[in-house]
């Protein structure tokens, strides 16, 4: 039983009214009411319960996708700076080599 139903069962144990016919309509449409109400705040509670789950899986899934992303642009920027060195190494060495030999432009004007 839903929590509503106890709710107006509650209320009507409370608060019964006279022998009147009249009260008793009044109080029974009354009743009817305030568990139509209570029914529709319960069952606005419950949507926004499944909108609140729905957004937080959403913004998680988000999350997870952007921390892949993250890893992939890292392991694509740690493969840029490897391939740098060693074009930066390739650079040296042939530097090294040609400061070894000498200078072709002076040996011609000798």
């Amino acid at each position: 039983m839903n929590h509503w139903m106890t709710n107006t069962a509650l209320l009507c144990a409370a608060t019964a009214p006279m022998p009147d016919t009249t009260l008793w309509a009044q109080w029974g449409l009354a009743g009817l009411v305030v568990g139509w109400v209570m029914w529709q705040s319960w069952r606005r509670e419950q949507i926004a319960a499944a909108a609140i789950k729905t957004a937080l899986r959403d913004s998680l899934e988000r999350e997870k996708r952007l921390g892949q992303r993250i890893d992939e642009l890292e392991d694509r920027q740690m493969e840029l700076i490897e391939r740098g060195v060693r074009a930066d190494e390739a650079l040296a060495a042939a530097i090294n080599r040609m400061a070894d030999r000498p200078c072709q432009l002076e040996e011609s004007r000798k």
